[in-house]
């Protein structure tokens, strides 16, 4: 069996990852497949015999999304700036600028659609051609992934979040668009612009967008960083005997009863467990972190959630894998700031 970890492109929720998984197993002499949103990862095992890269790739093109060969990590001491996360960065830009685009365009919008609540909005912002051509760029310039988004979901017959923005809002602005092209038949009938309605929830909808994709950049950076830190090696006891172990990142604890050791691999698209135990072991694995510089941090609720639920040599759940995250890139900031101390 071959093992490999791609990169996953087009991701931005839970439902894309189950429908990642779904189209890599669905591939036969798959064996099995694992995808994680924050660091866009997926660890698939196959028959080299009945599948190869094309026909992995060609089935997650066809759930709507991008499979592509992960970049090499790093090595140690070496800079992990890269094309990927060049391409994060200008994603970030992009995103930014519409937001502020979007901004910009709905709050006028909002102040001369709702008269009710603004009396003091000018008569010229108040008038539904003008909320028209407000609201055009951002119904069509921001909004232009979820409409991309859905025209992918129609040719792939599957629904997503972008599905759902862009029916929502295009109804509203169409809805509008016709209200105020017969302003005379419809407002006779109690019908009104819903031109804020449209720009409002296209902006809010890419700020969320814009924030889940900076939060999701930091932490994958930080756990990247992180496997550029020189490799150390730990002495542990595991069946009453002492073996050496590769190193944790970090071993989080209880912080007397329970000890968890964490590392991240490039290989795998989450922390592992590589020692874990309870009273004397874990005290027996603190000491061990400490004699070779591994960073050891309380944290009584995760540990114990570690300790209950992750073998040694398993992947963290997808469950946990925030909390670990938030903890890996607070050791990769101690650490950054202790070699620069240096």
């Amino acid at each position: 069996m071959d093992k490999r970890v791609f990169a996953v492109r087009g991701m931005h929720c839970a439902a894309c990852v189950s429908k990642v998984e779904r189209a890599l197993r669905s591939v036969p002499g798959v064996g099995a497949a694992s995808v994680n949103l924050a660091t866009e990862r997926a660890s698939v095992e196959w028959d080299p015999a009945r599948a190869d890269v094309p026909a992995l790739a060609a089935a997650v093109e066809a759930a709507g999304y991008e499979l592509a060969e992960a970049p090499p990590a790093p090595p140690p001491g070496a800079a992990t700036e890269d094309r990927e996360q060049a391409a994060r960065v200008a994603e970030q830009r992009r995103l930014r600028t519409r937001v502020l685009v979007g901004a910009a365009l709905s709050v006028p919008i909002v102040l001369g659609s709702m008269t009710e609540i603004f009396p003091w909005a000018p008569a010229w912002l108040r008038d539904p051609w003008t909320l028209l051509l407000l609201a055009t760029p951002v119904q069509f310039w921001v909004g232009f992934d979820f409409h991309r988004g859905f025209v992918r979901d129609l040719h792939h017959r599957s629904a997503s979040m972008s599905t759902l923005v862009s029916l929502g809002t295009n109804a509203a602005y169409f809805f509008s668009l016709v209200v105020t092209l017969r302003p005379h038949a419809f407002m006779a009938l109690g019908a009104m612009p819903y031109f804020e309605t449209a720009a409002v929830v296209i902006t809010l909808v890419a700020l969320g967008r814009w924030l889940e994709l900076r939060a999701r950049g930091r932490t994958s950076d930080a756990i990247r960083r992180l496997v550029a830190l020189a490799p150390r090696t730990a002495r542990v006891l595991r069946h009453g005997a002492e073996v050496d172990v590769p190193t944790a990142d970090v071993v989080v604890t209880n912080p007397t009863h329970y000890s968890v050791a964490l590392k991240y691999d490039s290989d795998k698209p989450a922390p592992v467990v590589v020692a874990k135990g309870t009273d004397h072991l874990a005290l027996r694995i603190r000491r061990a972190a400490a004699d070779h510089g591994v960073m050891v941090v309380p944290d009584p609720p995760l540990a114990r959630a570690l300790y209950a639920s992750v073998d040694v040599g398993r992947m963290i759940p997808e469950e946990m894998f925030a909390a670990v995250a938030q903890l890996l890139a607070y050791v990769y900031r101690v650490a950054g700031a202790a070699r620069a101390a240096a």
